[in-house]
């Protein structure tokens, strides 16, 4: 059997902009070992079960596709499970992105057996705690930042809760294995200075050196508010230069 053989390629609307993240939710049967082939336009995470199980789409084209094949035996429990999706569609080219439909295919099978593939009954919706439509670029290198808002947090991303149905999309792609072996998700801290602040509305954090990886926030806050995360190598008055010409080094979070 063909890769993504009973498999469709699916969105949240029958359109597509954009900076959209659509989320996606389906339920399979028990089973003993499994495995997610997975394909999108733009970016993913995959939970199983609620828990994190892998991310980051390769960066390929329409017409040569690649897939990941992620081992989610460890997440399974012993009854229904659930598969959950955050999906980024860029939109934008980039260096690290070409232009195509917004789009996710994905099949998950045990024992060479399809238990389930995405298809116009599995639920979707676009997200609500990352922003669609921001389109506010970080470099042409680098593509769009982000705005994440977690006071729309309510754990329905796991269950399903106002889902509606997905939409098939036309896309015809020749999919391929990756090849290189997917980056681990590394449990690192890295340890950080902070040189000034101004009345707790305003921290200046040195890494210390040059840093690469993702972004890991924790936060207790009593109020709803916006946090802006500005990042570089030169300061102005004291403060990050995040702004230069038409490039903009800030992602913001609402805590």
């Amino acid at each position: 059997m063909s890769v993504f053989e009973k498999s469709n390629w699916i969105w949240f609307n029958e359109t597509d902009s954009n900076d959209e993240y659509g989320e996606f939710f389906a339920e399979f049967d028990k089973a003993d070992d499994a495995i997610c082939r997975i394909s999108c336009d733009g970016d993913y995470i995959l939970y199983v079960n609620g828990i994190y199980a892998a991310s980051n789409q390769y960066g390929d084209f329409e017409h040569y596709k690649i897939y990941d094949e992620i081992s989610i035996s460890q997440y399974l429990k012993e009854q229904k499970n659930t598969l959950s999706l955050i999906v980024w569609h860029h939109g934008l080219g980039t260096s690290r992105y070409k232009t195509g439909k917004a789009g996710v295919i994905f099949e998950i099978l045990s024992n060479d057996k399809i238990i389930a593939s995405s298809n116009e009954s599995t639920r979707a919706r676009k997200s609500p705690t990352y922003q669609s439509g921001r389109c506010k670029l970080i470099t042409v290198q680098l593509g769009y930042g982000f705005h994440y808002d977690a006071n729309f947090e309510d754990g329905s991303l796991f269950n399903g809760r106002g889902f509606g149905k997905s939409y098939a999309v036309d896309k015809k792609c020749i999919f391929y294995p990756r090849i290189e072996k997917k980056l681990c998700l590394a449990k690192s801290e890295k340890h950080a200075k902070i040189l000034s602040e101004n009345c707790g509305k305003y921290y200046l954090i040195d890494l210390e050196s040059e840093t690469v990886g993702l972004l890991k926030l924790k936060f207790n806050s009593k109020i709803k508010q916006k946090i802006r995360i500005d990042w570089g190598e030169d300061l102005q008055n004291g403060h990050v230069r995040r702004v230069i010409a038409s490039r903009v080094f800030s992602v913001d979070y609402t805590a």
